[in-house]
C-alpha cells in the first residue's frame, strides 16, 4: 500500500523507495529466506528514521 497508494499519489518520491522496497520484501517473506523477518523490519524502521531525519533537516528554519 505504501508504494501503490501513498507513493503513487505523491508521484513516487525517491524518499519512499527504501521503505517501499522493504515493505514489498515483508509482504513476500517466508521462513526459508536467508534474511530474517526481524532484520527486514529493522531496515524498514531505519529507512523511516532516515526519511524523517532528512525531512526535518530540510524544513524551513532548520
Amino acid at each position: 500500500m505504501i508504494w501503490y497508494e501513498a507513493a503513487a499519489e505523491l508521484r513516487y518520491p525517491s524518499g519512499l523507495e527504501p521503505i517501499a522496497a522493504r515493505a514489498v520484501q515483508l509482504d513476500d517473506w517466508n521462513e526459508n529466506w536467508s534474511a530474517p523477518w526481524d532484520e527486514i523490519t529493522s531496515e524498514v524502521v531505519h529507512a523511516v528514521h532516515e526519511l524523517l531525519r532528512n525531512r526535518a533537516a530540510s524544513a524551513p528554519g532548520h
